[in-house]
């Protein structure tokens, strides 16, 4: 119907906010284009990470491999260009590429405040045009990490997506004291058709059937389902991880009772050990390999 709208889901790390876009994603892949743009948790006080991440998303073309930067110059230069200099200036800034000395002698003397407000307009501009073509889903990842300056651009664009055919999609935690929940709150009071979904933990029963989806009926996790649940009330991403150690663990020869003790007793408390005990169990090669892998 050519109109926007945004959608924000809500929920606790792990409970699934990520794996719901992507199997949205997997259904309603044809005819649309989907970007992501993700905030980092250690560059919050850096201005325009996720938008920068968005801008990339935007330009990367299929079979390119990694050379981002070249597509982010032609795509600013196709859709700005010689007949647009100022928006392409905009968007060279914003993009964080190097500008120009034409460039830099339009940008000089802006005030900040006005200067963010053109680069806002200049983004709004470009999803404007590049969704004409095909209707656009922009997925903002972590908007709890989210920047005091990309929260802004944020807004901008959700508070003018009904003039646009564009979807866009806020995944953040319920952290109420966070910049993300009063541009929440905003959009709450002031944009019509602002739709919220609000993700919950499994219950003892969701569990189950996750440990038999996963692992099959009949092995030693069914017996073990209550005890998995009571340790991970209910969050399925860990719940995942802690049926795969479960597996390694059966896998390497523990019978039913030696896997409940390692559960209660033994096993790491946290996300984080469950899975550094997973790695201490690979062959020291693997082991390596892992390790520097997560260096690079």
């Amino acid at each position: 119907e050519g109109k926007g709208s945004v959608v924000s889901i809500i929920a606790e790390a792990g409970i699934g906010k990520s794996r719901l876009v992507k199997e949205c994603r997997d259904r309603n892949a044809e005819g649309l284009q989907w970007v992501e743009g993700r905030s980092l948790a250690h560059l919050e006080a850096v201005s325009y990470v996720p938008v920068q991440d968005m801008i990339r998303g935007m330009a990367r073309k299929p079979g390119a491999g990694e050379d981002v930067l070249s597509g982010m110059i032609e795509m600013i230069g196709r859709y700005a260009g010689e007949a647009l200099p100022h928006l392409s200036a905009l968007l060279t800034l914003l993009a964080g590429l190097e500008l120009d000395e034409d460039q830099k002698k339009f940008l000089s003397g802006l005030d900040p405040a006005v200067l963010r407000g053109r680069m806002e307009d200049a983004f709004i501009n470009l999803v404007d045009r590049m969704s004409v073509e095909r209707p656009m889903v922009m997925v903002w990842e972590d908007v709890h990490w989210s920047d005091r300056d990309s929260t802004a651009l944020i807004e901008a664009m959700a508070l003018r997506s009904t003039a646009l055919p564009v979807c866009q999609v806020l995944l953040f935690r319920p952290e109420k004291e966070d910049r993300c929940w009063a541009l929440h709150q905003k959009l709450k009071d002031h944009l019509p058709g602002y739709r919220v979904i609000e993700l919950d933990a499994l219950t003892g029963s969701e569990v189950a059937v996750l440990i038999q989806n996963l692992a099959g009926a009949g092995t030693v996790f069914g017996s073990l389902s209550e005890v998995v649940f009571e340790r991970t009330e209910g969050n399925p991403f860990y719940t995942e991880e802690l049926i795969r150690a479960i597996r390694d663990r059966q896998q390497a020869g523990h019978d039913e009772a030696d896997i409940r003790h390692f559960i209660t007793s033994v096993l790491p408390q946290s996300f984080q050990g469950i899975v550094a005990a997973r790695i201490d169990n690979l062959h020291p090669e693997d082991k390596h390999v892992l390790q520097t892998a997560s260096v690079m």
